[in-house]
């Protein structure tokens, strides 16, 4: 007689025949003996995307020299959000440069937002800085 390495299992190859179970422990016993065979592998589908398979833009490294105070500041800020101080500069000039942006084209709403991204695209251009 053969002797494997793993219990051999009962493949289920329709969800039909996955029973409801009472307990944690129901099915527990049940997948410790029954595992789901090709053709319902075949069909299934990852629940969210493969973050590592979405390209996010390079980010260009760039040298830039701050006062020893305002780095000093810009860490404890960063700390208190419980991000890194890099990417909270990022977020800074983010926002800046929106603002910036705002302002040209013809009025501000820094009032109303705080100076925060005020539309969609800068709200989600923030949060892809702090992804990069």
């Amino acid at each position: 007689m053969t002797k494997h390495k793993y219990p051999v299992t009962k493949q289920v190859n329709r969800l039909d025949d996955i029973p409801s179970f009472s307990s944690e422990d129901d099915e527990a016993e049940y997948w410790g003996t029954h595992s789901l065979g090709p053709a319902l592998l075949a069909r299934m589908t990852p629940l969210y995307p493969d973050p590592l398979a979405v390209r996010r833009q390079r980010a260009r490294p760039i040298a830039i020299r701050l006062d020893t105070t305002v780095l000093s500041r810009l860490r404890a800020l960063a700390a208190g959000r419980g991000i890194g101080y890099q990417t909270l500069l990022k977020e800074f000039v983010a926002r800046g440069v929106a603002e910036e942006e705002q302002r040209i084209r013809g009025g501000s709403d820094e009032t109303t937002t705080g100076g925060a991204p005020s539309n969609d695209v800068d709200q989600e251009f923030v949060r892809s800085i702090r992804n990069s």
